[in-house]
């Protein structure tokens, strides 16, 4: 059994017992998820927990754990290009009520202004085209919609994250939201640079 949570703050996020291995496995995948959802309302400096509530919502790249599970939306799709590998290897929740979609995130299968919240967080610099992706985000949200961009940045280009992403970079794909507003936390996602927090919407021009 492993000793620790995935991220260290999931017991003070969810105030509950420290060991996790009083919780099962599936148990355990479900306090992640809940955590990771108020991670994602903290980082993002939303105090509305219906955020998300009977809203239809795309998330880019989540993994096999996404916010999505422990969330309140009407909807929920998931844009990952391994979905596939995590259902194969059972790293799914069993009882989820998110749909994966098994491909990669510069071409989403959704009808445009289909979506009301698209949430990237730790994905767009690990795309193949960040731009694209972007510009897919924006076609799929309705008017008044909402973008969440959590992504590290200004730290150098991996095999896994291909794309050095800079505010400049962010402020250029974004230009067609509106940007209500940014947050910049010196603590990255991975081993360097920082993570910068953009709540963006989607209005008419």
């Amino acid at each position: 059994m492993q000793k620790d949570w995935w991220s260290d703050d999931v017991p003070t996020l969810l105030r509950i017992n420290n060991n996790p291995n009083i919780y099962s496995y599936q148990q355990r995948k479900k306090q992640e998820a809940k955590a990771l959802f108020l991670r994602f309302l903290k980082e993002t400096e939303i105090s509305d927990k219906s955020f998300l509530k009977n809203k239809i919502v795309v998330d880019i790249g989540p993994g096999p754990m996404g916010l999505l599970e422990a969330s309140n939306a009407k909807i929920k799709i998931a844009i990952d290009p391994i979905a596939q590998e995590y259902q194969k290897h059972n790293l799914l929740l069993k009882d989820s009520d998110v749909v994966y979609i098994n491909l990669p995130a510069e071409k989403i299968p959704l009808l445009d202004g289909y979506a009301d919240v698209v949430i990237s967080r730790n994905s767009l610099d690990h795309v193949s085209d960040p731009i694209k992706v972007v510009k897919e985000i924006y076609r799929i949200l309705r008017t008044n919609g909402y973008f969440v961009l959590n992504v590290d940045i200004n730290h150098p280009s991996t095999i896994a994250e291909p794309h050095k992403i800079t505010q400049s970079m962010i402020k250029k794909i974004t230009q067609d939201f509106e940007l209500i507003r940014k947050i910049i936390y010196n603590k990255p996602h991975g081993w360097k640079g920082k993570m910068y927090v953009g709540l963006f919407k989607k209005v008419n021009k």
